[in-house]
């Protein structure tokens, strides 16, 4: 029988334009294209469809978004279409708070843009950062606070961000939702990551919504240092803490939501993004004007310095220093940069480290889990009594940086004085209240941990049905699954190590998943039930 003709536009590949979106978002890590009509029309997609975006944040993001584009066509062409040189500052800030909104919004459409199975892991993703947040807002911090949604979830860039309204572009949108980013590959493995989402959710988002609260926490620490503090070497360093205050304070919210497994978690994390080891040198951060900016210096054995005083987001350099190429074409030399600014001013891994125990060790000094995270710290700095921080004197012709180094004794006397300011001292605008006045993690907050690790490991694990309607249980979910990955186990149980870290991984995303789904604030009048199978019956359909 002769074959029939086929036409271009038969059921052959009549799914193309779908297979081939499948790729861009492997290959681009993300939903969101630079098309201003197919935006709007994946867009409005979601208006009605309250199973995948409740009705409040179709009201409060998905609506003035959409006003937005439809009123800033030309400005949305100009952000993605034309060169970034021609962009300033502003533009360049609202081009990403455009690209972050967009994504967040298109990863809600599981029928016709994105994999149920991603779906169903941003569900578990939303659960924690719903809970986190509404923990904190249950407390009467004030007036403005009053109905404040929870922020949109999402996944993307390659470490974990936040994007509070109030310190992102949202507010030009007429959007009054902040959004939680987290790294796509997370979804599939990197359990100790995810207790980051404390650092970011009651961290990030909570000091960026309420205006003056970092300009409050920045002023205790200088006056602990300028007023308290005697001796001139920890003096000195009063306004690196004062630069790096907001991240400090991240971290120490991290260990009031999510308890010790912060610690470990985070040991993990950095040991895992630094090859292994923490880091005990970084960059002496200052409060002067344009500290923040990101900056680079280019340096040869041949050449003149080079000095980038802003790099362009499209640039990404690994770490705070390495080989930026070779510069020729004849006799090629290597041409190395050295970042000596960020805009994320963590303070040094290790000192992180000491602020984490020093937190502990206020809400329990009995805590075992201090001297466990500072041996491991022992472990890094090794031989070395020291943390360097390094300064780079612009005026200075060739450019010097020069290398400070910190008795560990002075370093862990400075972050004492930080951390007691930090959790000790009233703040003004949260009208006279302190952070541990709004957060805590005590007792009963282990006690409830450790019910849940007794099971969580379990490959037979469903649910948790006893601790289901438990207050605050995703933050709990997470730092039982954390501290029960790291637990050693003896060979008679016969299980392999890395298999059991899957088992707990996917126990944990059970748990939270049916966290999320019965939560009011996403399901209200919604019935929508997502299927988990173990992990052998999953396949790598997003790879």
């Amino acid at each position: 029988m002769a074959s029939s003709p086929v036409s271009p536009e038969s059921h052959l590949i009549g799914n193309l334009s779908v297979a081939t979106s499948d790729v861009y978002y492997a290959t681009h890590g993300g939903l969101f294209k630079p098309n201003y009509h197919e935006l709007l029309i994946d867009l409005h997609f979601l208006r009605g469809k309250d199973v995948m975006l409740p009705r409040s944040y179709q009201t409060s993001i998905l609506t003035p978004f959409i006003n937005f584009l439809e009123n800033n066509e030309g400005l949305f062409n100009k952000l993605f279409h034309e060169s970034e040189e021609k962009l300033n500052l502003k533009e360049g800030y609202l081009k990403r708070g455009l690209r972050e909104v967009a994504e967040g919004l298109l990863q809600r459409n599981h029928e016709l843009k994105y994999y149920r199975s991603a779906f169903r892991d941003l569900n578990a993703l939303q659960a924690v950062v719903t809970t986190i947040f509404q923990d904190v807002w249950a407390s009467d911090i004030s007036p403005r606070t009053s109905k404040v949604l929870p922020p949109l979830a999402k996944w993307g860039y390659k470490s974990p961000h936040a994007f509070p309204p109030f310190s992102f572009p949202f507010t030009e949108m007429k959007i009054p939702v902040g959004i939680v980013n987290f790294p796509a590959e997370y979804r599939k493995g990197g359990l100790l990551a995810w207790v980051s989402l404390g650092h970011e959710v009651a961290g990030h988002h909570f000091l960026r919504y309420i205006d003056g609260l970092v300009s409050d926490l920045r002023s205790v620490v200088a006056d602990a240092f300028k007023n308290k503090e005697k001796d001139p070497l920890v003096k000195d360093l009063g306004d690196y803490w004062c630069a790096c205050v907001e991240e400090t304070v991240c971290d120490v919210l991290g260990v009031l939501n999510t308890g010790p497994s912060f610690g470990i978690g985070l040991l993990g994390y950095l040991r895992a993004v630094r090859g292994g080891q923490l880091k005990s040198s970084g960059t002496k951060f200052s409060t002067e004007k344009g500290s923040s900016m990101n900056s680079l210096l280019l340096h040869s054995k041949k050449t003149n310095q080079i000095f980038v005083k802003t790099l362009s987001d499209s640039v990404i350099l690994e770490g705070t220093e390495g080989l930026f190429g070779y510069l020729g074409p004849e006799n090629s030399h290597p041409l190395k940069y050295q970042k000596y600014k960020s805009s994320d001013k963590h303070p040094v891994d290790i000192l992180r480290f000491f602020v984490i125990t020093s937190v502990i060790s206020i809400l329990d000094s009995s805590s075992c889990w201090i001297k466990l995270i500072e041996d491991e710290v022992s472990k890094d700095l090794g031989i070395k009594n020291q943390i360097t921080l390094m300064q780079l004197n612009e005026k200075s012709h060739p450019i010097v940086i020069n290398s400070i180094d910190i008795p560990i004794e002075v370093a862990k006397r400075s972050v004492q004085v930080v951390v007691e300011a930090l959790m000790s001292s009233p703040l003004k605008h949260l009208e006279g209240k302190k952070l541990t006045d709004i957060f805590s993690w005590t007792e009963k907050d282990e006690i409830l941990v450790e019910k849940i690790k007794e099971i969580i490991n379990d490959p037979k694990f469903e649910k948790l049905p006893d601790l289901a309607s438990t207050k605050s249980i995703a933050r709990h979910v997470i730092a039982a699954s954390v501290l029960s990955s790291v637990q050693q186990r003896d060979e008679v149980e016969g299980t392999n190590p890395i298999h059991a870290v899957e088992t707990i991984f996917h126990n944990m995303k059970t748990s939270l998943v049916d966290i999320f789904e019965r939560d009011p604030t996403w399901h209200q009048n919604q019935h929508m039930r997502t299927v988990y199978h173990p992990p052998s019956e999953i396949e790598d359909d997003d790879e």
